[in-house]
């Protein structure tokens, strides 16, 4: 009996442990939920990108990406009050042209520019999203009634483009 209990003690230890080391997806309205439902097009490419997981109001935020095609780069904001905001590229910023295959920063180092994590606190998603050289962004991101599907219905309509998201716990 003893035996058992052990036994049992530790598969629930292991279930706990690998549950708990999991990211949970929050779903806080309708753009984070297009968001999450967005996949490429049917000529989707390879986009990798990294950044942190947990940031403090505050914290400036970097981070990488590398894309299988050259393209423009737009970073999009979801914030927990499901509030969408372009990040990258900004009216400091230039182009947001990404040669393919090339490891770059966002925001570009040594360009002045910040990416400073702000309120409110709690779990926000970065949609970063390519398209092809073409294709602008602005005019469906600027006002206040902007949504992600109102965005994402645009690029849909677009031939090549590739999407991934990272979940940022803002502190």
């Amino acid at each position: 009996m003893n035996k058992r209990f052990c036994v049992l003690l530790g598969l629930v230890c292991l279930a706990a442990l690998f549950t708990g080391c999991q990211k949970e997806y929050v779903h806080v309205g309708e753009n984070w939920q297009t968001v999450h439902n967005l996949k490429g097009s049917e000529n989707s490419f390879e986009l990798e990108v990294s950044g942190p997981g947990t940031v403090n109001i505050g914290d400036v935020l970097e981070f990488t990406v590398r894309s299988e095609k050259s393209g423009r780069m737009w970073l999009v904001h979801v914030d927990t009050d499901d509030r969408v905001t372009l990040l990258y590229p900004d009216s400091e910023s230039g182009s947001n042209w990404l040669d393919k295959n090339e490891y770059v920063t966002i925001p570009p180092r040594n360009s002045g520019q910040k990416i400073h994590a702000v309120a409110p606190a709690g779990p926000a998603t970065v949609a970063f999203i390519v398209t092809d050289p073409d294709t602008e962004l602005y005019q469906v991101l600027s006002g206040q009634n902007t949504t992600m599907k109102k965005v994402l219905e645009f690029v849909q309509t677009r031939p090549s483009w590739s999407v991934r998201h990272l979940v940022v716990d803002v502190k």
